[in-house]
């Protein structure tokens, strides 16, 4: 729990911007699984992680459990402050050959993303979380 709580602090105290309205955490299934099952305190009826592990929450703020996130890692941040770059949009390929006998058609879609920081200090990281 105090680390949760030192996540919000840090980012608070080092962007004058930050509220804790755009404020959230982004962490693996795996991880968040290890949080759900955690007590906030010793002899704690409550866990660090709340409610459903794709969409829940930590120390009341919104947490989200995604396999696109680093192993074993939490990011914690105001997330006003960051902006995704899309390039250069979305591209989808078919692919009517290789299934012709079955009548299936193949369809590949690809997106290539970026995400860009306007204020590094608007987010916290922590890796290695067991």
């Amino acid at each position: 729990m105090a680390k949760c709580l030192e996540f919000q602090a840090d980012v608070l105290g080092s962007n004058a911007l930050a509220t804790l309205q755009a404020f959230g955490y982004l962490t693996t299934p795996t991880v968040a699984k290890l949080m759900a099952g955690r007590q906030t305190f010793s002899g704690a009826s409550t866990t660090l992680w709340s409610g459903q592990l794709a969409d829940g929450t930590v120390c009341g703020a919104r947490a989200i459990a995604t396999n696109s996130a680093p192993a074993s890692t939490i990011v914690a941040g105001d997330w006003s402050q960051g902006i995704i770059f899309t390039w250069p949009g979305l591209l989808l390929a078919a692919d009517p050959y290789n299934d012709f006998g079955t009548g299936v058609v193949s369809l590949r879609a690809m997106l290539s993303v970026d995400f860009v920081m306007l204020r590094p200090g608007a987010f916290s990281v922590a890796s290695s979380v067991s």
